[in-house]
């Protein structure tokens, strides 16, 4: 299966209306997260929402990290939590990326990831250790640090941890995936969300 498309859960946190969340953080959904679900759930929180927010927007900015795999971190991240809601926005930038269709399936495979060039399936590997096993093992990070140096090495280990928790956050409330019309809207021929 390449990935869920509905949540195998009866339980859930309804997405904050505009009333709920006020006029200022409206303002702010709308203007520095394009009025997506996951940013909507994210300021239902709070003001820690907005950190949440800002901080998902730097990751999309970290000098170094390959935009590509960035989002082959999320995507593979997601499917092994069990996630709905990143799909097709994430999958609409990564063809934006120029992307193929065998990496895109690639990180969506039920087993190991295929498809991938060597430096992505390195990423990958370390992704699915430190999400499943709570750390990167040694002989990944020994591989990382030979291939990117410990200053990018730091930043790939900040973008999984990053998309651990956001991809957690999104199945542990049940963020809705978004319709084609608002991934058409919202994403077009962008690489960054927002």
């Amino acid at each position: 299966m390449p990935h869920l498309t509905e949540y195998p859960y009866s339980v859930f946190i309804p997405l904050p209306t505009d009333g709920q969340l006020g006029p200022d953080m409206t303002k702010y959904l709308k203007e520095k997260a394009a009025n997506w679900k996951d940013g909507r759930m994210m300021l239902g929180a709070g003001p820690a929402g907005r950190a949440m927010i800002e901080l998902a927007r730097s990751v999309f900015r970290i000098e170094g990290v390959n935009e590509k795999y960035r989002q082959f971190i999320n995507l593979r991240i997601c499917k092994l939590v069990g996630g709905v809601n990143p799909w097709d926005p994430n999958i609409k930038m990564l063809e934006n990326l120029k992307a193929s269709k065998q990496e895109i399936d690639g990180v969506q495979a039920d087993g190991p990831v295929t498809g991938l060039d060597e430096d992505a399936a390195l990423i990958m590997r370390a992704c699915e250790e430190l999400t499943s096993m709570g750390a990167i093992q040694d002989p990944s990070l020994a591989k990382m640090k030979e291939r990117f140096g410990d200053t990018l090495t730091l930043r790939y280990i900040l973008v999984m941890c990053w998309y651990n928790m956001f991809n957690r956050f999104l199945v542990s409330t049940r963020v809705p995936k978004e319709t084609a019309e608002e991934v058409a809207q919202k994403v077009g021929d962008k690489t960054l969300p927002a």
